[in-house]
């Protein structure tokens, strides 16, 4: 458990292998970025958050026994509306998601990475629940980044 708890600080506000971590990375989007779209109907940076928080939030429903928690894809739990909150709100409540996590899992033995659990189609482990999500996390934060940086960019050239 050590191992993954280790994996959620690093991409959070450590040092992952494959470069800037979560806060690092947010330390450079202010509000007018955030709300930013490359394209019509494309995800901006503050709803890229949001969904990450989301996905963490069904992972946290998980460890804390709610099993029958669920989040259908392309739905509004799965991108949640960002509508009413500022940019600070979203960072809390992704700060928050770390702490409950690292709460949660710390409390936890190994074992439970074996038990099963399933998503009304099929089964898999704790253990690929919490990969997912750090792959999920890691899979974002590379969106966020280039999207972050593009945006960075064009407004350096106005």
């Amino acid at each position: 458990m050590q191992a993954l708890i280790r994996r959620f600080e690093a991409i959070y506000n450590g040092q992952p292998w494959y470069g800037t971590n979560i806060l690092a990375s947010m330390e450079n989007i202010g509000p007018a970025i955030s709300l930013q779209s490359l394209l019509p109907e494309k995800k901006n940076i503050a709803e890229i958050v949001r969904h990450i928080v989301a996905w963490r939030q069904f992972l946290i429903e998980h460890l804390q026994g709610n099993q029958s928690y669920r989040i259908e894809l392309n739905t509004e739990l799965d991108w949640p509306p960002v509508q009413g909150l500022g940019w600070e709100d979203l960072l809390k409540e992704l700060a928050q998601s770390q702490e409950t996590i690292l709460s949660l899992l710390s409390t936890q033995e190994d074992t439970l990475l074996e038990k099963d659990l399933f998503n009304g189609k099929r089964r898999y482990s704790f253990r690929y629940l919490i990969e997912g999500i750090l792959q999920h996390d890691a899979y974002h934060l590379g969106q966020i980044n280039l999207l972050a940086s593009f945006f960075s960019a064009q407004a350096n050239q106005q």
